[in-house]
């Protein structure tokens, strides 16, 4: 009995450490926060007297990590024939016969310290400004345009078309996704998914379906977005519609 007596108050210890509350030790979080770059499109430029066709389409993220940045480029580029007759009185050059397409693939990533505004990635410059639908940026001269995925819905401004119907539409834009609803006056509404990229021309927004395309070529301005629209006549089973349109905030 006197020495259970004077076990327990250590064994009581023991017991006491083992069952006490265990306080992990988490570090800080650090933010992330990533963008996808709107998909480019590039043409190669070349003029009659070739007998290709060249392109390019750039698509990435920016991904941005407490005080560090990480741009990520997969580019594209494609080459095609161009297939005809050769006619000397034509200035088109032709492809040999049985030319055929091909594509190159290359990736590139860029590291370095973010400063809010941009940032310096492995001796490239990267400058970036808000825009409505994340960052305008470029990467030493060269345009860039990364979406986050904030959800934007746009209306279309009523609309009438040279037969007095009206187009009525609502777009949404989720990151370099989009979606459109579209209804003539009293036909049931037609709903279309597909891509936004840039162009040259400007932000592009392309959707297809069953049958039909749609395609907007638009500028951002300060309530919405002001585009060239291209209907195709499948879409309502009517002729193709082609034309300015304007679509509103909300």
């Amino acid at each position: 009995m006197h020495r259970l007596g004077l076990l327990a108050p250590s064994l009581l210890a023991v017991f006491a450490a083992c069952t006490a509350p265990v306080h992990a030790v988490v570090a800080n979080a650090v933010p992330v926060t990533r963008y996808v770059l709107q998909p480019t499109r590039e043409p190669g430029g070349e003029g009659m007297h070739s007998a290709w066709h060249t392109s390019s389409r750039t698509e990435g993220t920016l991904e941005i990590r407490g005080d560090r940045a990480v741009l990520v480029l997969e580019t594209t580029a494609s080459r095609d024939p161009i297939s005809c007759q050769p006619d000397p009185s034509l200035i088109q050059a032709c492809a040999p016969a049985g030319a055929k397409s091909s594509t190159t693939t290359f990736r590139t990533v860029l590291e370095g310290t973010w400063t809010g505004t941009g940032a310096q990635l492995d001796g490239h410059a990267l400058a970036c400004a808000t825009s409505r639908f994340g960052l305008r940026c470029t990467l030493d001269a060269r345009p860039l345009a990364f979406a986050s995925s904030a959800h934007q819905r746009f209306t279309l401004a009523s609309t009438a078309l040279v037969d007095g119907q009206r187009l009525a539409a609502t777009l949404d834009i989720a990151g370099t996704t989009a979606h459109l609803r579209l209804a003539l006056d009293g036909e049931p509404a037609i709903e279309r998914t597909g891509r936004v990229s840039r162009a040259p021309a400007g932000l592009v927004i392309e959707t297809g379906g069953p049958v039909g395309r749609t395609s907007f070529i638009c500028t951002e301005v300060a309530h919405g977005l002001t585009c060239e629209a291209g209907i195709d006549h499948e879409v309502f089973d009517r002729p193709s519609t082609y034309g300015p349109v304007t679509f509103v905030d909300g």
